[in-house]
């Protein structure tokens, strides 16, 4: 993760795990333990697996000390407002209304650049921008395909928001999801697919869990001295 981080953008030094950050420790662990992270593609607990091998940190402390798990409190901020969303907010709006980015929007976006750590000529980005070419679902409004300008507002509030829960209701916002209408994404032969891997999926759990309970009541049985073999049957 360190390698994809290298060179890049400031928020994503800031916002994904590399194998350079360290990960917070449990609150019963002596003073000092450092432990660093490493992404886990493959795991038995749903909640612990980095599917895509990237793990958010976002508004984790740099502090080892306010850095903490299993306490009764939070040691992660809770943002509720950035100053970075009023620039944004004022930079789409003022570009929908006028049609160019100038004055305070041009100097809000040029902040904000600069504060990632990337060339703050926000038309150089723009001028290599190939519609054609971007996958961005934020390249449409109403089904048609907006302009490099406005894309690349939208984007740069993509790389802002990341993890924020923002992504969804700015889609809805542009009506960048009305092509689904018309077009098909996921098709019907997809979807059985998926729900076929879910089932089998659900058998394996059933089956794990089933041998685990097996193996607690054949402890318990033979704790209590019971007929094993009769109770056992009974409950299976």
């Amino acid at each position: 993760m360190d390698d994809v981080k290298a060179n890049r953008d400031n928020r994503l030094q800031l916002f994904m795990f590399g194998e350079s950050n360290f990960v917070p420790v449990y609150s019963t662990e002596e003073p000092g333990t450092v432990k660093m992270f490493a992404p886990h593609p493959v795991s038995n607990r749903e909640e612990m697996r980095d599917q895509t091998g990237y793990r958010i940190r976002k508004y984790a402390s740099f502090d080892m000390a306010q850095n903490v798990w299993g306490k009764a409190e939070s040691t992660t901020g809770c943002i509720i407002y950035r100053g970075v969303e009023a620039y944004l907010n004022y930079l789409e709006a003022y570009y929908m209304k006028n049609g160019n980015v100038t004055g305070k929007a041009a100097q809000y976006w040029r902040a904000v650049r600069e504060r990632a750590g990337v060339d703050p000529d926000f038309t150089k980005t723009i001028n290599a921008t190939d519609l054609s070419q971007e996958t961005d679902w934020g390249k449409y409004s109403g089904g048609q395909v907006v302009d490099a300008t406005l894309l690349n507002i939208r984007r740069e509030r993509r790389c802002e928001f990341i993890g924020e829960g923002m992504r969804w209701d700015d889609l809805v916002r542009w009506r960048s999801m009305d092509h689904l209408l018309t077009k098909k994404i996921i098709s019907l032969k997809d979807v059985i697919s998926g729900m076929k891997k879910c089932t089998n999926r659900l058998i394996k759990m059933r089956m794990v869990l089933r041998l685990h309970l097996k193996i607690l009541v054949k402890k318990v049985l033979i704790s209590l001295h019971a007929p094993l073999n009769t109770c056992v049957r009974m409950l299976f």
